[in-house]
């Protein structure tokens, strides 16, 4: 094909993948009163700012005649935009194609969000309407809904996940929403149930309604599943926008603090005060180190807080307490609070209440009894692991990288990016052999996946040459090296700035234990992640060669062949 026909080939298919499901299945949801998945985003963010991500993705299935059901996009349209100026991330299940069933290659587009969204720190919102796992993909659809709901535990009191309900929400559908912190659903229209009324009624011979079974009124009044329930799709979409730029911005006051009940700066001691709350410990110097006892040693945190509160819940006895009953007398944690004032303080840790989930505490050497959070217990019986946090792959932006290189094996890939005067990229691509110009868009794929790696986990912050070694990264199977320019946003400086990452082995999960080459902590790598990157050779970024006519066929019949390949 030539590049004009590539060209005309790539527009056909993005206004396709434009219309779902095609023209007939959105006049079907409009006549139901329920907007398309790209209104539904075009209401939700601020104009202009939606940027989507792989939108001509399909299925891969050839089960039940699926290879002649292809549609661009796959039932699933994912992104990121802004709310309010706010960044956040997206993704919505298209109604008008194939049901809005999951499948493999889409759940992996959700993946990709959840995970983008979790490296920026951004509210991710879930637009839901959907019958379900893909039958025809049978396990491939429901692995695909197993990696979104382990990425809906790891983004859990890291960022907010908002699921609107839109529409049917059946089997698979509804165990993500669930796992997310906030759920709005639409009175009569939007459904969420492990199986249908007639699944029910084949096996339990009992009749229920689809509103009776999981309709909103059900699930805000009954199951408190939900949260919010609106009276039409535009009032859930707008209370969307309103609670992802309230989330995004608490989400931003809760990384720069401690938190775990543990008030700091004199805005909020003072309106903790003035609610239900107990100042148990209030400092007049500065916090500097916290020590806490966990698994026989003791865990100190180097800390500076001139405002630091300790908050209780409420204060249970002023004196004469019976430590026994608050387990108090043999406490399961001692914390130990100093100031740079010489201020000393050690919080007792005892039982917890089986009705309320509080924890008993008291101060050594005084006789008040508190209680506190179990979020407060708990954040002290984190281990020196669990309080490490994950390493980032440094890359600040695709447009910046400059070059890329894969070592893998005997095989070295590089693809070097230069740009003119007017912002005009090239790409060229490099082996131990030679020097070609691959495929621009095989260019860019490799580039972004290489720029945009993010860690899941850590593995091991410490760990020795044996222990490298178990993990595969004494010899690593693999180095990727990324070059950029990073701009100094003051003075408008340049930098160039190189990160080079190892690979090693992979997990029980199917994750590549990783690290940087200026650290020696080890995490790990999902292996979705990194699909863009790896195998990736030459070959495999060249052009495809144009196909030429044979030169005895006569010119009706160069004529057919021509118009079946632009058919194609």
């Amino acid at each position: 094909m030539t590049r004009e026909e590539i060209y005309s080939r790539f527009e056909e298919l993005d206004k396709r993948a434009s219309l779902g499901g095609g023209v007939d299945k959105i006049e079907k949801q409009h006549a139901q009163g329920k907007m398309t998945a790209r209104e539904r985003i075009g209401m939700l963010l601020d104009k202009g700012t939606f940027n989507e991500l792989d939108k001509l993705v399909n299925h891969r299935c050839t089960n039940f005649g699926m290879e002649k059901k292809q549609i661009a996009g796959d039932g699933m349209v994912t992104g990121y935009g802004k709310i309010d100026g706010r960044p956040v991330f997206v993704y919505a299940y298209d109604f008008t194609a194939h049901g809005g069933s999951l499948s493999e290659t889409n759940a992996a587009k959700i993946v990709k969000v959840q995970q983008l969204a979790l490296k920026t720190g951004a509210p991710v919102i879930a637009l839901n309407d959907s019958g379900g796992a893909r039958i025809q993909e049978g396990v491939s659809s429901l692995a695909g809904y197993a990696s979104i709901f382990y990425q809906n535990t790891i983004a859990s009191g890291v960022i907010p996940q908002i699921s609107a309900i839109l529409g049917p929400c059946a089997g698979g559908a509804c165990y993500s929403p669930a796992l997310t912190d906030f759920i709005f659903m639409v009175k009569e229209q939007s459904h969420m149930f492990i199986t249908g009324p007639d699944v029910v009624k084949t096996v339990t011979n009992e009749e229920v309604g689809k509103e009776e079974l999981g309709g909103a009124q059900t699930h805000s009044g009954k199951s408190g599943v939900t949260h919010f329930m609106c009276d039409n799709e535009e009032e859930t979409l707008m209370k969307n926008r309103k609670t992802a730029v309230l989330l995004g911005a608490a989400a931003l006051t809760a990384a720069l603090g401690l938190g775990y009940g543990l008030l700091t700066g004199a805005e909020q001691a003072e309106e903790s005060s003035s609610a239900a709350g107990v100042a148990a410990f209030s400092p007049t110097g500065a916090v500097s180190v916290i020590c806490y006892e966990n698994e026989g040693g003791e865990i100190a945190l180097e800390y500076l807080d001139d405002t630091w509160t300790l908050n209780a819940t409420a204060l249970v006895t002023q004196s004469g307490a019976d430590l026994v009953a608050y387990g108090l007398d043999e406490p399961s944690n001692r914390i130990e609070v100093a100031t740079d004032a010489g201020e000393t303080c050690t919080v007792l840790v005892g039982a917890q209440n089986t009705h309320t989930g509080e924890y008993y505490i008291k101060l050594e050497g005084e006789e008040p009894v508190y209680t506190v959070s179990e979020s407060f217990a708990a954040a002290f019986t984190r281990t020196e692991r669990g309080l490490q946090q994950t390493e980032n792959w440094p890359v600040e932006s695709t447009d910046s990288v400059t070059r890329a290189t894969l070592e893998q094996g005997s095989n070295t890939l590089t693809v070097d990016v230069s740009e003119d005067a007017d912002g005009n990229k090239t790409y060229t691509a490099s082996d131990t052999a030679r020097t070609e110009t691959p495929d621009t868009a095989a260019a860019q794929a490799f580039i972004s996946s290489a720029a945009t790696l993010y860690f899941s986990s850590s593995a091991d912050f410490k760990p020795t040459d044996e222990a490298l070694a178990a993990y595969g990264l004494a010899e690593p199977s693999a180095t990727l090296t990324v070059e950029w320019t990073r701009t100094d946003d003051a003075s408008g400086a340049q930098e160039s700035v190189t990160s080079v990452l190892y690979l090693g082995a992979v997990d029980a999960n199917g994750d590549y234990y990783a690290r940087l080459a200026d650290s020696n902590a080890v995490s790990t790598l999902n292996a979705t992640a990194l699909s863009g990157v790896l195998g990736m050779t030459l070959d495999g970024m060249l052009p495809a060669e144009e196909e030429s006519a044979p030169e005895s066929a006569p010119a009706s019949e160069s004529g057919s062949v021509s118009a079946a390949s632009a058919a194609d």
